[in-house]
């Protein structure tokens, strides 16, 4: 007897251990505590599964609860409507996925409690709207399929639980409507997988206010954030040790702009061939060290701040090793200061036995124009050009304050042993366009040329043709003393890597002629206009003189 009861007990038990489906009664909704707003007139507990039928609007006042959370939809004018009013707040422990609307006025939404749980806004006619209140996600969150998000208010937690995986945990996917004006969204945690913490690429962006805010409550040593549209206000604070990495979507070479980007802890990094534009103030209470515009061999990170900064910075610059060789070794490099000024000696630009460091003199009384750091020392400075060769490849980083005003370099001689050229520096952490329409320039040439390492050789950058950050350049003097404007408005983003030319720019009209030889892979090149107003003679704002490759046989031409 004492079997059967206990064989009862157990299959009376089980059936309680699966999740029932309540659905909202089809005939218009009502509040979610009211019986008659459901399907068989039960509301809705912690072990329910929920659907809120397309028609039907649900209203929570109060605090409820349940497992998994749909709201249905199909088109523009049948879809289901969730809205969490004032004081009420409605919790989840399973996925919520969204067709309809969801509205969290002031109240307070917590969906999930788990790694795996995700709310999910999906079609061409769902929305989230946030005017108030809080919304929490224990996971991940995603727009998708052209759904719409509205915040005009309250607070969005996303990613309570952290962990790892391949999805990413907040994904504003292409096709979406993103829209923000105020509200905070707080990403708490980043991803240990291949997924990022913050992937941002709508389709229609309307971004005037509002903070997305970055921190790492478990301690990640990374959260990424990958963005392809405007944002506003940037808060890294992601904890001592940890960094935040910056991005743009993979093909974008244009980077993104936010309005106030402020790092408060922690590390932001921006990655090589990615880029940020900073369209209001850039704030660094951290160290230089805390700012880190990356290199690689890939290329450079690049950062435009338009606005106002005091912010000290780290800007690196990646060099491949010295190659020796008799007549053919190379691996020289023409670098720019990318900060206001810094003292060279204490820094891994100070040369080894086995490295060197020049600046250019036009005017060396002894023709020796390469002045050696070893013999006599300088220090760096914004617009200025330098010449250097590492025994070994090496990343190099300068730290000073962001230059963020336009840059003179004055009293440029002519006629001297230098052949009146001079080497100056871009002076910004990204690229600029050369001779664009801004740039002051007196008595100099308006044909700049930069060092091609690949083919050992200079190549002519035309005017709006891109000169690489961190890169050096040769301006010519026409005659009597020169001054040259280098402009911030001439600051741009461009995965253009160090060393190559800017000869896609060339003007139109033109005939190159490109020359090689059997004995090395070096090679140079000669560009032939063809300009109305241009004369038989040397023309200033069109001629460039021949510069000689600093590797002896590196093959020439010129005309």
């Amino acid at each position: 007897m004492k079997k059967l009861l206990l064989v009862f007990l157990l299959t009376s038990f089980f059936p309680f251990l699966s999740f029932s489906q309540i659905s909202s009664n089809g005939t218009g909704g009502g509040a979610w505590n009211n019986t008659s707003t459901w399907s068989g007139g039960v509301v809705p507990s912690s072990g329910d599964n929920v659907v809120i039928k397309v028609g039907d609007s649900v209203t929570v006042s109060t605090t409820e609860s349940c497992k998994g959370l749909t709201v249905n939809g199909t088109d523009a004018t049948s879809y289901g409507t969730l809205t969490i009013q004032t004081g009420s707040n409605l919790g989840t422990t399973g996925s919520t996925t969204i067709y309809g609307k969801l509205y969290i006025t002031d109240g307070t939404f917590n969906e999930g409690d788990s790694y795996g749980d995700k709310l999910t806004i999906n079609g061409a006619n769902s929305l989230l709207s946030i005017s108030g209140g809080f919304l929490y996600t224990s996971r991940y969150f995603t727009l998708s399929n052209s759904a719409s998000f509205n915040m005009t208010g309250g607070t969005m937690n996303v990613n309570s639980k952290g962990g790892s995986s391949t999805t990413n945990i907040f994904n504003i996917s292409l096709g979406s409507t993103f829209t923000m004006s105020s509200g905070t969204i707080n990403i708490l945690n980043g991803n240990l997988g291949t997924g990022v913490a913050f992937k941002f690429n709508p389709t229609t962006s309307n971004v005037t206010g509002g903070t997305i805010h970055f921190t790492n409550v478990k301690g990640y040593a990374t959260t990424t954030l990958i963005s392809s549209n405007t944002l506003f206000d940037i808060n890294s604070e992601v904890g001592s040790g940890d960094t935040l990495v910056i991005q743009n979507m993979p093909g974008s070479s244009v980077g993104f702009t936010c309005h106030n980007f402020t790092i408060t802890s922690g590390t932001a990094l921006i990655d090589p061939k990615f880029g940020i534009t900073v369209s209001n103030t850039l704030t660094n209470t951290q160290s230089a060290a805390n700012l880190v515009v990356a290199s690689d061999a890939t290329g450079n990170g690049s950062l435009i701040v338009q606005g106002t900064t005091t912010a000290n910075i780290t800007v690196q610059r990646y060099v491949a090793g010295y190659t020796a060789g008799s007549g053919t070794g190379n691996g020289w490099h023409e670098i720019g200061c990318p900060v206001q000024s810094m003292d060279i000696a204490s820094t891994t630009f100070a040369p080894g036995t086995n490295d060197d460091l020049y600046k250019w003199d036009e005017a060396a009384a002894d023709g020796k124009n390469w002045r050696n750091y070893k013999a006599t020392t300088f220090n760096f400075s914004a617009g200025e050009g330098y010449l250097i060769a590492h025994d070994g490849s090496i990343t190099y980083s300068y730290t000073g304050a962001v230059n963020n005003n336009d840059v003179t370099v004055g009293s440029l001689s002519s006629g001297g042993t230098g052949n009146s050229w001079h080497l100056l520096g871009n002076p910004y952490p990204c690229v600029i366009s050369w001779n664009d329409g801004s740039w002051t320039l007196q008595n100099v040439g308006g044909v700049a040329q930069v060092w091609d390492e690949a083919n050992a050789s200079y190549v002519a950058v035309n005017p709006n043709g891109i000169i690489p950050s961190t890169n050096g350049f040769f301006v010519e003097v026409s005659s009597g003393t020169g001054s040259v404007t280098i402009p911030k408005s001439a600051r741009t983003h461009s995965a253009l890597n160090n060393y190559k030319s800017a000869s896609a720019a060339s003007p139109k009209e033109t005939l190159t002629f490109k020359i090689t030889d059997d004995a090395n892979s070096y090679s140079d090149e000669n560009i032939l206009g063809f300009k109305p107003n241009a004369t038989e003679d040397w023309d200033m704002a069109f001629d460039a003189h021949k510069l000689m490759s600093l590797v002896k046989t590196a093959p020439q031409i010129w005309t």
